[in-house]
């Protein structure tokens, strides 16, 4: 009888706790920038891609500049990164008399050491100037 009970009992609990899951880790980068010309002025319609580069699969996030060149990318993951690679290129959203050359940079985030908090944020600063497509010859 006490057996029956204590069955009653524990059936529950055990159902429970085989139901929760233990959370993960994750890991959220941002890069928050803004693009120029050569001029110093903001570059809007700018296409940004922000490309995971330890994995054999492709994750990206892209976000376009606003009317001041600023951009906002995010990417969350389940594991540390510290090197990204973003993308500009002129997506044609603007017209232009002439198009900006795509260029490529690599953002490097500082070593990560904190491996108690569950859910980390890392927000880079980032600012580049991007150049069009004519030759210049002095």
């Amino acid at each position: 009888m006490f057996f029956k009970y204590s069955l009653l009992i524990l059936a529950p609990v055990l159902l429970f706790l085989s139901c929760v899951e233990k959370e993960e880790h994750t890991f959220t980068y941002v890069v928050e920038g803004s693009v120029g010309s050569v001029l110093g002025k903001p570059v809007p319609g700018i296409q940004v891609v922000m490309h995971r580069s330890y994995t054999k699969w492709q994750e990206t996030d892209t976000a376009y500049t606003d009317n001041l060149g600023k951009y906002n990318v995010i990417m969350t993951l389940t594991s540390r990164q510290r090197i990204f690679v973003l993308e500009f290129s002129d997506s044609g959203i603007v017209e232009r008399p002439l198009p900006y050359k795509d260029t490529i940079k690599k953002v490097t985030y500082p070593e990560q050491r904190d491996d108690i908090t569950l859910h980390q944020r890392f927000v880079l600063q980032d600012t580049i100037t991007l150049h069009t497509d004519i030759q210049v010859n002095l």
